[in-house]
C-alpha cells in the first residue's frame, strides 16, 4: 500500500487530507502537537477505512520535532506538508528566510 505523510494533520486542511487519502487506501503518518487529537485521528481513520495509521506527536518549530517528523520519510511515498505557522509582524517585515529545521 502506498503511505504518506501528513505535518498539521488533526485539524483542518491536514485532518482533509488525511481522510481522503486513507479512503483510497493509504496507509498513515500523522504528525501534529496534540498527542489527544492524534490518537483519536488515528482510530477514526483506521476504523474508518481499514489502513494502518502511525503518528508522531512533534512540534515542528523544535529541532527535535523536525526529526521525528523526519524519522520515517525512506518510507514514505506522499509529503503532505501542512504544518502551519504564524507571525506577528507587518507583512513587508516578515524575514524571507523563515525556517524550522536547520
Amino acid at each position: 500500500m502506498p503511505r504518506a505523510l501528513i505535518t498539521g494533520a488533526t485539524a483542518g486542511l491536514g485532518a482533509e487530507f488525511a481522510r481522503q487519502l486513507a479512503a483510497k487506501g493509504y496507509d498513515l503518518v500523522l504528525v501534529a502537537r496534540d498527542v489527544a487529537r492524534l490518537d483519536a485521528a488515528r482510530d477514526a481513520l483506521s476504523a474508518a477505512h481499514g489502513v494502518s495509521v502511525d503518528t508522531i506527536p512533534a512540534d515542528l518549530t523544535t529541532q527535535d520535532g523536525c526529526t521525528a517528523a523526519a524519522a520515517p520519510m525512506a518510507t514514505i511515498d506522499v509529503l503532505i506538508n501542512n504544518a502551519g505557522f504564524g507571525t506577528y509582524q507587518a507583512f513587508g517585515s516578515i524575514s524571507t528566510c523563515v525556517r524550522c529545521c536547520g
